[in-house]
């Protein structure tokens, strides 16, 4: 009977280890900036269902988010550009090429 309480135990675990990839895995798909959420308990069918309720709400959220998440990246994307290019408009030594260009100078 040990054996069979041991192995339950060790297959738990590897289930609460999985639900908790999961769960940060679903954060991180949030950017939210906060710390992955821990569920408190015992090793035991309990704490497994509470992982799991838990991954499902944060899913749900990040379904909920997926909209808002794509404007933000988009967004991100757009300031990068937006910075890159104001970068090179304020470097002197693009002038060269057309100075070149126009004088024939090599």
């Amino acid at each position: 009977m040990g054996r069979l309480t041991a192995l339950k135990a060790e297959r738990l675990q590897y289930l609460i280890d999985e639900q908790r990839a999961l769960l940060s895995a679903a954060w991180e798909q949030l950017r939210a900036g906060l710390p992955t959420p821990v569920v408190e308990g015992e090793l035991g069918d309990e704490l497994l269902q509470r992982y799991k309720s838990e991954v499902a709400r944060v899913q749900a959220l990040v379904e909920r988010s997926h909209q808002l998440i794509t404007w933000i990246e988009r967004r991100e994307r757009i300031l990068q550009s937006k910075s890159e290019y104001d970068e090179l408009r304020s470097d002197p030594a693009r002038l060269m090429g057309i100075l070149k260009n126009v004088t024939g100078v090599n």
